[in-house]
């Protein structure tokens, strides 16, 4: 039961199974207000780690950095400006005002410039000290080339449930423990309560991009980038218990 208050992707499991109530499976995944309580001003020093998901030419990309440290995060979005001129529905007017706001770069015609995304990303690696960037290698190949002669070390990180679990899991965790900090961007806000996620037989999780309710660009390169984290995390705990064990 402890299990199922701490983690809101075991609600639906517990109260289906154990307490015959019949619920949604759209249920919010990270309520408003948790993620709500979480906004602070953010410590962005030390060792971060990157998450870029780059979606389609002609929808959003978004990069995020994970400070360890701090446990700070922060994402930058793309649009390509006829897509978000061509959003008709209530949705549209919030994108719109949010690139007027600069939460959103939009990129001239109806493609993302990849440029404009490696030279944001080449700037912040300027100013912080970016270990490792986490991609999707699906249509990344390009940027990631450049990105790598530019003298940044990128991941190529698994969509699946084996490396999309764990940091999926841990987001939730650290959320609902009130252990994250990030700056209030309204873009992540809205894309967190789109999320849906799909579960296997063994309740790996993952964010599900085809049914979620719009669009998720930025938790999926927030999870991205805490997962190259927390895979390094592993890699060296796992070096240092070799080298005492010789």
């Amino acid at each position: 039961m402890q299990e199922a208050l701490e983690l809101s992707h075991k609600e639906v499991e517990f109260k289906t199974k154990l307490l015959n109530v019949w619920t949604d499976s759209a249920q919010t995944w990270i309520s408003s207000e948790n993620w709500s309580k979480c906004e602070d001003t953010l410590e962005l020093s030390g060792e971060c780690y990157g998450g870029l998901d780059l979606a389609t030419t002609g929808d959003f990309c978004a990069f995020s950095l994970y400070w360890p440290n701090s446990s700070s995060i922060k994402t930058w979005y793309w649009l390509p400006e006829d897509t978000a001129k061509r959003r008709n529905d209530q949705q549209g007017d919030a994108i719109r005002g949010w690139c007027r706001d600069g939460l959103i770069t939009t990129t001239e015609g109806n493609v993302t410039d990849y440029n404009f995304i490696r030279a944001k990303i080449c700037e912040l690696a300027e100013m912080y000290e970016v270990k490792e960037i986490a991609y999707d290698r699906w249509n990344a190949t390009q940027i990631v080339n450049d990105l790598v002669a530019d003298g940044l070390t990128m991941y190529p990180f698994g969509q699946g449930f084996a490396s999309m679990s764990a940091p999926t899991k841990e987001f939730e965790r650290l959320v609902k423990n009130g252990k994250i900090r990030h700056d209030g961007n309204s873009v992540t806000s809205w894309m967190l309560g789109n999320v849906m996620l799909r579960r296997d037989p063994s309740d790996n999780i993952k964010i599900d991009k085809a049914k979620s309710g719009d669009k998720v660009d930025g938790p999926v390169s927030i999870v991205m980038a805490l997962g190259t984290y927390l895979q390094e995390a592993q890699n060296n705990t796992s070096e240092d218990f070799w080298f005492l064990s010789i």
